[in-house]
């Protein structure tokens, strides 16, 4: 079972030992182990959520001039660009809405872009090459029925 909470702050003050009744939408897998079924009734523990709400996964290698995110990456934060840059395709799954961002920064001196197949432009402009010095900031979201990350925006520094 997949759970992004959008008010982390809130979810990560929770406190004591109540257990909160939730259902699983689409089933999965217990923390201890076992499966979930759909629509099953389980009970989460404050630590139970607090265990979802602070596990951010940023990637930060960059392998042979390529930097390439999972399906639950949050976050694509190369060190300095010295080099171009290729991003690669999720190395495995996403979930229909799932999304990241990526931050990057060259040594100064502009360097070259390239995406994987699954990103495409929609509200915002995958950039083919970094601004000399200036730290770019991407979003992206991946949709399911277009087995596409779209790039929802993009924004240099001024």
């Amino acid at each position: 079972m997949a759970v992004r909470w959008k008010d982390k702050g809130k979810l990560v003050a929770l406190a004591g030992t109540e257990r909160i009744p939730t259902t699983s939408m689409d089933g999965g897998a217990k923390q201890g182990g076992g499966a979930i079924a759909a629509e099953e009734d389980i009970h989460l523990t404050p630590d139970d959520l607090r265990g979802f709400a602070t596990k951010v996964k940023i990637v930060t290698e960059i392998v042979g001039g390529e930097i390439t995110p999972a399906g639950d990456t949050d976050e694509l934060r190369p060190p300095v660009l010295t080099a171009a840059l290729a991003i690669a395709n999720p190395s495995s799954a996403m979930r229909d809405g799932d999304g990241f961002t990526i931050e990057l920064i060259d040594n100064g001196a502009s360097r070259a872009l390239t995406w994987g197949s699954k990103y495409a432009n929609r509200m915002g402009t995958l950039p083919t090459a970094t601004t000399a010095g200036k730290l770019h900031y991407l979003g992206v979201k991946y949709v399911a029925a277009d087995d596409k990350l779209y790039c929802m925006y993009a924004a240099v520094q001024a």
